[in-house]
Formats: C-alpha cells, structure tokens, sequence
C-alpha cells in the first residue's frame, strides 16, 4: 500500500477548486506507470479540445459547461478506481518515497512540482521526428533547421514529405524501390512533381486524394506565407486523423462481425475507449485515436482474432505509451499554425507518422452504388454492380465510376476497403464511412467519415474529407413494424430517408453489440 489517498485528495481538491489543467497533470503523473495512463490521457485530451473549440467560438458555453463536467466526472470515477485498487497502482519512485513518510505537506508541493514540470514548456521529448531543428511543438521541442532560420516561411513544402514517403512504401511497391535507390527526381521541379503524382495514386482511396490536396497546398504560390503555412498544418493534421479513422473503423468493423456471430468479453478500460469514440461528442484528437488503435490492437491480440490488416498486427512496439508514434500524435496535437516553424514541424511529423502506415499503399477503396440482378432466359444469374473506385487512378482521375458483372451480390451503398485486384475479398465500413451520394441516389461520390455525436439530441456527424464540413444525420423513424417498404421505396425522398435512417439504426446496432448495451448520452 502506498497511502496513495492524500494524492488523490489532492486531485480532487483541485477540481474542486476548478484548477481543471493542474489536476490533469497530477493525475497523468499519478499514473504515469499504470495501464490507467491512457484512460488520463484520453481524459486530459477530451479538455483540451473542449478549451480549444470554445476559445474559438465552436461551442456555446452551455455546450462547453456540459461537455467540461463529463470530463470531471470521468476524472472522479477514474479516482474511484485508483482508490478501489490502490495495491495495483504503481507510483513513481520519488512520490513513493514522500508517500512512505506521511508528510502531506510534502506531498502536495511534490504534486504541485510535478504539474508544474509536464505544464511547463521547456519539456524535451526525444521522437524520431524528421523536422530537422529546434522546432517549439507546444510542450515539446523538436530539434530542427526552424531555429536555424531555414524552416519559416520560405520552407520548400512537399520536398522532404515526398522523399521520405517514396522511402517509406519501397518495400511495398516496385516502382517505389526504384525512386528510392535513384533520388535525382529531388532536384528537377517538373519530375519531382511526377513523383507526388505517382505517390497520391499509390495511397489507399480517401487518403490519396488528401495527399493530393496537402501537395497543392505546398505548391500554392498564390496564398500568403501565413495562409499557405495554417492551411498546410491542418491538412497535416487531417491527414493523420483520417489515417487513424481508416485503420480503426477497419478494426472496428471487423471486430463487429466477430462479436455478432461469438460475443466476447471485454474489460472495463476497453469498453470505456470504445464508448468514448461512439458517443463523443467532438472529434477525437490524434492522440485519442492512438489510444482507440491501441485499445483495439491488445483486443485482437488477446482474444486471437485476425487482423483485417495483418500489418497492423506488427504495430505492437509502436503503439505502446511513449513510444516514437505516440509522441509523434502529441506533437501533431499541439502545433500552433501560427508559430513560424509549424509548418516545417508539421511535414516532418506527418512523415513520420506516414512512415508508420505507410502499408496502407496495399490497399484500395469503392463505394457500391447499386447493383441489379440480371438474367436471361439461357443464361447463368448475374449481378451488375455500379461502384466507383475511391481515389485517384493511373489517369489521374478521381473516383471513377465502373461496372462488374459477377455471380454474387455485395452490400449496397457500403464502401469497401480491400487488397489486391477486386474487392471481392473485403471489409464493409459501414456505417463508419459512408458515400452520402450513393445513399441519397446522386451521382459520383461524397464518401465522409463518422466524427462525433451531436451533444443535444444525440444526431451523428460526418466529415466530409473533400472541404472538411459536417454533414449531420438525423434518424426520422420513418420505417415503423407495420410500413409497407414497397411503398417507400417508390417515392425517392421516402427512400433516400430510409437509406439514411439506416446509417444511424446500424451505428447504434454496432455500438450495443461490442459495448453490450444501449446508447446512454449521460455516460459520455
């Protein structure tokens, strides 16, 4: 026993006290060596970002107020548990040294030290950051050419992005390997821009088309430093969310078969991550969705499922705490568009980030349209499928539309993410990512990915990846035990409502099957 309740009674006094950023850091110190750690962490995020949407007038303070004391409350339940299992809890060495003499006194000045050493901001945290230079990531300080003056407003983006992320998918792609072994494409303005070509068309679906836009940006030469500078950071940031939000609704879908056919027992930490990305109501930060990758990969490992992407399997080493990745989320989380060297910090992480997935060049996306049943009178059944393939192709064109005519059916309006040649062999993410115009029966696509919970009447939001806004899903009730389907299906309004009453009717379904109960927007 390490006498850990006056900590903990600090922590509390502190909330109390409405000291909300000091009681973060004691707790994130308290459990700095538990397996608690992430569940502070996520926590510590979850306030961050409720501070940044309302600084910027994202949030109504009542919204704010409400969203602020789910966060004290998870951070009292989170305490509850500390004290229920104090055996378990291991304290760093100094605090157990002022615990063994019982001095509270000392103990509250060690906790107040400790605060004010994780808020201040002359942290060093040693990542394989490729920035170059003494480069101010909020709390962190990267080493960079940015303190040398090389990295501000004349930094040349996309060079040292594409370089890295040719390296990086060498080993996954023929044609990589050779740019890699023979890199004189680096000095020639013409062919390194037919390298970033051949490099958006070899990412997976949505996440090529946002390489596309991050190298446009670069290259921007009409915007003003500033504005090139804050747009290139925050599609840096995009990027490494979406990637996050690819490999994890993979995950979790896949983990959502599993459980339909075989429910499974998860732990109370592992429910509690997964709730937070149902019921959130804002967009994880890329350090939450670390926590969700991490929760989901001990998931598979120890229930012995297999991974829908074997690579991730292989993540272990990354994804345990402080590791080189999670550093790497931190950082991305904490850039400021407006420190000269952001920009230059920005590309480098996202290179670093990349690097990590960079086995995601294996795989493609689609979006199933629709798809009619045909058969003539001598002739074996067939299915005609509409879809489009998601992403950029070897014509430099986007999300083209094609047909396929095979003996089986497929899910409709589902985007599919798969490898090889078809997509026969596949994961469904829906309804974590969907093509609202396949559902809405318009043309071409608009594939956007689930982002949080709407706090008031519990609607889901969708990002929409080509201009970044949310499109929101309401569920009307339209389809009632007794309504005639043909019925709704002939008029396109009533269809259309129904196809979208379905996005919210299987996000519930797929959320009480892995969680084991039922939407509950007071335990967010």
């Amino acid at each position: 026993m390490h006498h850990m309740e006056p900590f903990l009674n600090k922590i509390r006094d502190l909330i109390a006290k409405d000291q909300m950023p000091k009681a973060i850091a004691a707790l994130r110190q308290l459990t700095a060596q538990t397996p608690l750690l992430n569940e502070a962490i996520l926590q510590s995020s979850r306030y961050h970002d409720i501070e940044r949407r309302a600084r910027k007038g994202l949030l109504t303070s009542k919204e704010a107020a409400v969203a602020s004391n789910q966060v004290r409350w998870g951070i009292l339940e989170l305490l509850k548990e500390i004290a229920a299992d104090q055996a378990s809890i291991v304290l760093p060495d100094l605090l157990v040294e002022i615990a063994q003499q019982g001095q509270g006194e000392a103990i509250s000045q060690e906790l107040e030290k400790a605060i004010s050493v994780i808020n201040s901001k002359n942290v060093l945290i040693n990542a394989a950051i490729h920035a170059g230079g003494n480069v101010h990531v909020g709390d962190i300080i990267y080493h960079s050419e940015a303190a040398a003056g090389k990295a501000t407003d004349d930094h040349p983006y996309n060079k040292q992005l594409t370089q890295h992320l040719i390296s990086a998918i060498a080993p996954y792609v023929d044609n990589a390997k050779r740019l890699h072994d023979d890199q004189s494409w680096l000095e020639q303005a013409e062919n390194l821009r037919k390298v970033q070509a051949f490099l958006c068309r070899n990412f997976a679906g949505e996440i090529a088309k946002q390489l596309r836009q991050l190298m446009a940006i670069g290259s921007d030469k009409n915007n003003t430093p500033d504005e090139k500078r804050d747009a290139y950071v925050h599609k840096c940031r995009d990027i490494v969310r979406r990637s996050f939000d690819l490999i994890n609704f993979t995950l979790l879908s896949a983990l959502w078969d599993v459980f339909q056919i075989a429910p499974r027992n998860l732990s109370r930490e592992q429910k509690a991550v997964l709730r937070l990305r149902f019921d959130q109501p804002f967009e994880p930060s890329s350090s939450e969705q670390f926590a969700l990758l991490q929760t989901l990969h001990g998931i598979f490992t120890e229930q012995q499922l297999t991974f829908p992407l074997p690579e991730v399997a292989q993540l272990q080493a990354e994804l345990q705490p402080e590791s080189s990745l999670q550093q790497c989320c931190v950082a991305i989380d904490q850039l400021d568009p407006k420190d000269p060297a952001s920009g230059a910090a920005a590309e480098g992480l996202l290179s670093t980030f990349l690097g990590h997935v960079a086995f995601l060049v294996n795989y493609r996306m689609a979006s199933i349209k629709r798809i009619q049943y045909h058969q003539q009178r001598l002739n074996e059944p067939q299915f005609v499928h509409r879809y489009i393939d998601l992403g950029i192709d070897n014509k430099a064109n986007e999300d083209t539309e094609k047909i396929n005519c095979i003996a089986v059916g497929e899910q409709t309006h589902a985007v599919l993410l798969y490898r090889g040649a078809g997509y026969q062999e596949n994961t469904s993410l829906f309804p974590f990512v969907i093509d609202y115009n396949a559902l809405t029966g318009e043309q071409g696509a608009k594939v956007c990915f689930y982002s949080a919970t709407d706090l008031e009447d519990g609607s889901l939001e969708y990002r929409f990846l080509s201009d970044n806004s949310i499109l929101r899903v309401e569920k009307t009730g339209i389809r009632k035990a007794d309504t005639d389907l043909n019925e709704l299906m002939m008029d396109p309004e009533k269809e259309k409502a129904l196809h979208l009453d379905g996005v919210v009717h299987a996000l519930q379904e797929a959320r009480k099957c892995l969680l084991g109960d039922g939407l509950n927007f007071d335990n967010l």
